[in-house]
């Protein structure tokens, strides 16, 4: 309460500072109201955009692509560009590179001769494919000054030729609070988590990483953790949910994050005891973009809506699940995770879509898989067939 409290009061100082006309003083205010009254926040920022603040720019340019307006994006971010406010010049280099690298080096160049350390790690990025030393020559100025992001990138790209200067470069970076250097340590510290495979202490030091990933919100390290402490359990959706609260806990909070493999685990995890719940995570990771619950959807209407069940394949392919022959195994294992061949070959007039129990006999369901994951892999060869035919076809025609 007395942290509120301090907040509340801190806040109220800023509203009579920024009311005075402080620019700086608007731009807390609406950092403030930002989680509270979003409409109130972006006004606040427009208002110490006009006065010449930066930081509100950037953050209006922020906000407006989140809105998906490129137009109003690029705006902000060269109005705080042009205010020498160096996030900025940094956004509007990488909005620009596409299209004008001239001028999106130009950006970058002057947010680094202002020290700005990020605009180090970017240039490295970006000239990384074509030029790899001046990229690391970039990362290590960054480095030099501290800048995570550099650190990270240079661990990252000197982890095959230098595994001793790497691992201390993630280090670094993941002691100054970087969790994308954690994660990327966790998993070259232990990439196949099998104990025969990897020194016990690379598996400690893996998981303490990935811990201190996870508390700091990273989706990727808690749906990896959640994972790993649920990987070698394989009854784990048989026993009762409070046997696996601290994984369901991780996934939950990726999942709310928008991590579409935090979903489908989820919905994998609840699908025995909460099926209704396990039903909805399925339909959000597909909606989301995740091929293998797209799958499971697919697999759900493939009698009921058989077109909509084809798209969700079709998009499932496109999204790149492995064809043809681990396709098949994991249409079967989704069809045991998910559905009662039964009631789908023979569904109620009035009954709607919706998550079949679980407890169902498997061989009708392995039955029903084979059947989709044979027609599913004929499909796929048939396609093929048609592509060789009429490439073959087109090199003829312009042979001749």
């Amino acid at each position: 309460m007395g942290h509120m409290a301090d907040e509340a009061h801190k806040a109220e100082r800023w509203r009579e500072a920024a009311e005075d006309g402080d620019p700086e003083a608007m731009y807390a205010v609406g950092f403030y109201l930002e989680s509270r009254d979003p409409e109130q926040s972006k006004r606040w920022w427009m208002q110490a955009a006009e006065h010449g603040s930066g930081p509100a720019c950037y953050a209006l340019g922020l906000r407006s692509r989140e809105a998906n307006d490129p137009v109003a994006t690029r705006r902000w971010w060269l109005q705080g560009a042009e205010l020498e406010y160096p996030p900025s010049m940094v956004a509007l280099a990488n909005e620009l590179w596409e299209e004008d690298q001239a001028l999106a080096l130009n950006w970058l160049q002057r947010a680094i001769a202002l020290g700005y350390a990020r605009a180090m790690y970017w240039l490295g990025r970006r000239l990384h494919d074509e030029d790899p030393e001046a990229a690391r020559r970039w990362w290590l100025l960054g480095a030099d000054q501290a800048d995570p992001a550099s650190m990270s990138a240079l661990g990252n790209d000197l982890w095959d030729e230098d595994r001793v200067s790497a691992r201390r470069w993630l280090e670094q970076a993941g002691d100054l609070g970087y969790s994308y250097a954690m994660t990327s340590l966790a998993y070259k510290l232990d990439p196949y988590q099998l104990p025969l495979v990897t020194r016990k202490a690379d598996r400690r030091d893996a998981h303490r990483w990935l811990e201190r990933a996870a508390e700091l919100g990273d989706p990727w390290a808690q749906t990896e953790l959640a994972g790993r402490m649920t990987r070698f359990d394989p009854f784990a959706r048989r026993k009762p949910p409070e046997r696996h609260d601290p994984a369901r806990e991780l996934l939950a909070q990726a999942a709310i994050q928008g991590d579409t493999a935090a979903m489908f685990a989820l919905a994998r995890m609840t699908s025995t005891h909460e099926p209704d719940r396990s039903w909805r995570w399925f339909e959000e990771a597909a909606s989301a973009g995740n091929a293998e619950a797209m799958v499971v959807v697919g697999l759900q209407y493939s009698f009921r809506e058989p077109e909509r069940a084809r798209y969700l394949f079709d998009q499932a392919v496109h999204l790149g699940v492995p064809f043809p022959f681990r396709f098949s195994v994991r249409v079967m294992r989704a069809v045991i995770w998910s559905g009662d061949f039964w009631t789908w070959l023979f569904p109620s007039r009035t009954q709607t879509p919706e998550l079949i129990p679980l407890k169902t006999p498997r061989v009708p369901v392995f039955i029903s898989a084979s059947i989709n994951g044979m027609w599913l892999v004929a499909r796929y060869v048939a396609d093929r067939l048609r592509d060789y035919h009429h490439r073959r076809a087109s090199s003829s025609a312009a042979k001749r």
